[in-house]
């Protein structure tokens, strides 16, 4: 009924959804722990952090946002491979 193609489609589709969400838990369970350590860190009230995520969110790899919280850091870079990050 269903060509070899399809099927493969399908499992290809089943896997990159496994994959995702397998990934989306795992970034949740990692950065849910760290959130009062990073609010202390950079000095970021529980409003300011519902600001931030909610941007952040909507609004991803955006320079702007990257911008922001350089500003709201005080940070002069947010790459971390050019600065230590503790």
């Amino acid at each position: 009924m269903h060509t070899r193609h399809q099927q493969k489609q399908r499992r290809l589709v089943i896997g990159l959804s496994f994959a995702f969400m397998l990934f989306h838990q795992a970034d949740k369970l990692l950065i849910s722990p760290l959130t009062s350590q990073i609010m202390a860190d950079f000095n970021i009230s529980e409003l300011t952090d519902g600001d931030l995520n909610t941007y952040i969110e909507l609004h991803e790899n955006n320079p702007v946002v990257l911008e922001i919280l350089n500003q709201k850091s005080g940070a002069e870079s947010m790459d971390c491979c050019s600065s230590p990050c503790l």
